[in-house]
């Protein structure tokens, strides 16, 4: 890299001596020849650094590259000397300062040691911004590692680093969401979307994950629903991610299903994560879904907030989150919210699903969860299934 910079510089310095001696022959003596000349002289000298400042910011870029290249090499191969129980200290931290919030609908003597709650909504706060910086600090190196050529491997290793960044600052906006639910300061943000696009994203998103475990994910939208309705999808997908992640947690064998139908009412929708997994009871479920007060966060060593986070939201967005779930035998969560109409369908997602109809598929899959799910969808759209 060195050597190349030397040659770089040495070729931007001839070039101006070059330049400048032509343009003081011209000027200098007069001679018609070389003045006739002079615009072509200026083009090519024009082109002549247009190239090599192209050339010295591609290498500044494969310097850059490089340097980040040596840094991961260098990180990985880093003895790990510091215990797992510390380099977690912040998340826990976090966690205990949010259990130790008080819920917004709190009696009045609950509600008079508000100096304590004041420091741990701080001190969450706070946590909250050291936290996300290092995060965001982290995506962005790791899309620029991205853009580099890469081999399989390398690829494989950046894509499950960069899905750890992304599990880990979703965590973090978990946290602190809960945080705001606790104290009665979380909002919601209504605009018109796609109930069926917005299922399918969250499916899309952990793929790779769920791959990995070797199981399946599945999405079924029903032709009953809107194309457009308007409702705080942030919120619907922050949801559906959790309960989508928990699913792929608990499952060994077998898959994940989401899907979206009607239900009965003006606008009302219901959303379902059901899986193969495990399963979990009853007593789990209560202990984990409804706060994180009396949890020692010490003694647990990791807290999964997902599920009472997603209970929160939930009621906050006028909803219940129910489940069904037996040990062995797989979980089922489901919430139904009343949407408003977010008006009349585009014409191409009503001419996309015309095309559609009366087509003839095979389908084949080892998965019944899956096979069931993705023969449903085929039938709404009129799809003949072999």
């Amino acid at each position: 890299m060195a050597q190349r910079n030397r040659w770089f510089l040495l070729s931007l310095t001839l070039q101006i001596v070059a330049g400048s001696l032509v343009l003081a022959i011209a000027f200098g003596y007069g001679v018609p020849f070389l003045s006739a000349l002079l615009p072509v002289v200026l083009l090519i000298a024009s082109i002549v650094l247009a190239g090599s400042a192209w050339q010295w910011m591609t290498t500044r870029r494969e310097a850059q590259l490089e340097a980040l290249h040596r840094y991961i090499r260098q990180r990985a191969e880093e003895p790990q000397t510091t215990p797992p129980e510390l380099t977690d200290v912040r998340m826990r931290e976090l966690v205990q300062a949010v259990a130790a919030l008080p819920v917004a609908d709190a009696t009045r003597s609950e509600r008079e040691s508000g100096s304590e709650a004041v420091r741990n909504h701080a001190l969450v706060h706070a946590l909250n911004q050291e936290l996300r910086t290092p995060i965001n600090a982290m995506l962005g190196a790791l899309g620029l590692l991205g853009e580099s050529p890469l081999d399989i491997d390398q690829k494989q290793l950046l894509d499950n680093v960069r899905h750890s960044a992304q599990e880990l600052w979703s965590t973090v906006r978990d946290v602190f969401d809960y945080a705001q639910i606790a104290t009665g300061t979380l909002t919601t943000n209504e605009a018109v979307f796609d109930p069926g696009t917005l299922v399918e994203k969250v499916v899309a998103y952990w793929n790779s994950l769920a791959r990995e475990r070797g199981i399946e994910l599945a999405s079924f939208v029903d032709p009953g629903v809107p194309a457009r309705v308007r409702g705080d999808a942030d919120r619907i997908e922050q949801v559906l991610m959790n309960l989508l992640r928990n699913a792929i947690g608990s499952t060994r064998v077998g898959g994940a299903v989401v899907n979206v139908r009607p239900a009965a009412g003006d606008h009302s929708l219901v959303f379902e994560v059901s899986d193969s997994g495990d399963g979990l009871s009853e007593e789990a479920l209560n202990a984990w879904g409804d706060d994180l007060a009396g949890i020692d966060v010490a003694e647990a060593g990791y807290v999964d907030i997902s599920l009472p986070l997603s209970r929160r939201l939930v009621k906050l967005l006028g909803g219940e989150l129910e489940f069904d779930s037996r040990p062995g035998d797989g979980t089922r969560f489901q919430f139904v919210l009343k949407l408003v109409d977010g008006g009349a369908a585009p014409d191409t997602w009503l001419a996309s699903r015309a095309k559609l109809e009366g087509a003839r598929c095979l389908l084949v899959d080892d998965n019944r969860s899956s096979l069931a799910a993705i023969r449903e969808q085929l039938d709404a759209w009129h799809v003949k299934v072999d």
